[in-house]
């Protein structure tokens, strides 16, 4: 049974029932919270120097994306981040401090103009205090020529990669994250790769990539290597 508490979206996370998870990034960029000043602050609230926005903090019930295990979790804190920035996050953090505990919420492949739910790191629980200060850090993606491959959903937990130039493709990598329609967010900070070697000109190849799944699963990024 899911349950998000304080979100009001009804059938948000569905979805999650049928989607496990893999861990595709690297470590937690380390932040000391000594210096920093702390006044107490509301949310929304934006993300001073990083284009994203900390819309609403909740209480969560369900499986723990964000490590790869899926273990079932109660009362995890978890975390709407708004990408505002014009360009793809390919990865950041948003830290906040509760009490006297530092919340962290990581996240990769966050689409401009895009919202994603996203669990606190170490599974620590939301509570009643006040939040005194909020910070974090991103590392962006520029616009991409994307037109090179084509990547389709061709039914159940398959991707088809199509090559469209005249050249030999040395790999394709499309790049997803789990997707609730209904509310519009990607769900949780995490995202997963796809990719295919050695495609030649007009080959088109399927594969089933892990954690893939049709109405959960949306590609956000497509990226290409050319030897």
């Amino acid at each position: 049974m899911l349950l998000i508490v304080g979100l009001g979206t009804g059938a948000l996370l569905m979805a999650l029932l049928c989607v496990n998870a893999t861990a595709q990034y690297g470590q937690l960029r380390q932040t000391d919270v000594q210096g920093v000043e702390m006044l107490p602050i509301s949310l929304p609230s934006q993300v001073e120097d990083t284009g994203l926005l900390a819309v609403r903090l909740a209480s969560y019930d369900g499986p723990f994306l964000e490590d790869g295990t899926g273990d079932e979790v109660v009362g995890v804190a978890a975390l709407v981040i708004e990408n505002t920035g014009g360009t793809m996050v390919s990865e950041g953090s948003v830290i906040l401090v509760q009490g006297e505990r530092m919340l962290v919420f990581e996240l990769t492949g966050l689409p401009p103009g895009a919202c994603a739910l996203v669990l606190e790191k170490d599974r620590q629980s939301n509570s009643a205090d006040a939040i005194q200060a909020c910070w974090g850090w991103v590392r962006r993606e520029y616009p991409e020529n994307m037109g090179q491959v084509g990547v389709e959903h061709t039914g159940l937990g398959s991707l088809a990669f199509t090559n469209r130039t005249t050249e030999q493709i040395y790999k394709a990598e499309a790049l997803f994250k789990n997707y609730d329609a209904v509310s519009g967010m990607y769900i949780g900070g995490i995202s997963y790769l796809a990719e295919v070697a050695q495609l030649q000109a007009g080959e088109t190849r399927v594969i089933s990539p892990p954690y893939f799944a049709v109405g959960y699963s949306k590609v956000v990024r497509v990226a290409i290597e050319i030897e």
